[in-house]
């Protein structure tokens, strides 16, 4: 790193950086500004680690990555700086031709009809799915539990099952054809 740091101080380019991006999330947006950087900075590499959040940050506390890019927890972490990049709400994803994506306006009612896939407790994303039923007289069935995208990917095309995903997350996949 340090040698690194002479090189760019002396206007020579190159150098590598390492960033964590979170297994949900995070790497739709890692990749989107990647794209971008190394169009200004084409003598650059990167290495991009995906893991997860506990992961990620021992990596980042043991130098191995320089940065760490993921959902923010609440509380923060007290030894690490964070800074809110974006905002990106979650909405609910399904598959092409899925019954609800005819619908013109869609409530709790409708939703809870659905099995659900869902993140692991703990998960950002696992409260906000618990959040959305808080008042809806009832929870759907939730009958998967897993963090990972590909995963709920191939869950969601072959059912009718229902998960959410951040808008970023969604629009990637709805450009790809593959979920609304």
């Amino acid at each position: 790193s340090a040698i690194e740091e002479i090189q760019t101080s002396r206007g020579e380019s190159g150098g590598s950086i390492a960033v964590g991006a979170q297994l949900m999330g995070s790497s739709f947006f890692v990749s989107e500004v990647a794209n971008q950087f190394l169009k200004e900075h084409t003598e650059a590499r990167l290495r991009i680690v995906t893991d997860d959040y506990d992961v990620l940050m021992n990596q980042l506390r043991s130098g191995g990555i320089d940065f760490v890019v993921s959902l923010q927890r609440t509380p923060s972490v007290e030894d690490l700086t964070t800074q809110s990049l974006l905002s990106d709400p979650y909405v609910v994803v399904a598959r092409r031709g899925h019954p609800l994506a005819a619908q013109r306006k869609i409530g709790p009612a409708d939703l809870i009809r659905y099995d659900w896939i869902v993140p692991l407790r703990g998960a950002a994303r696992r409260s906000a799915f618990d959040g959305v039923f808080t008042d809806a007289g009832g929870t759907p069935r939730s009958s998967i539990e897993t963090h990972s995208l590909s995963a709920m990917r191939t869950f969601l095309a072959d059912s009718d099952r229902l998960t959410l995903m951040t808008r970023y997350e969604a629009t990637l996949e709805e450009r790809l054809g593959l979920l609304v």
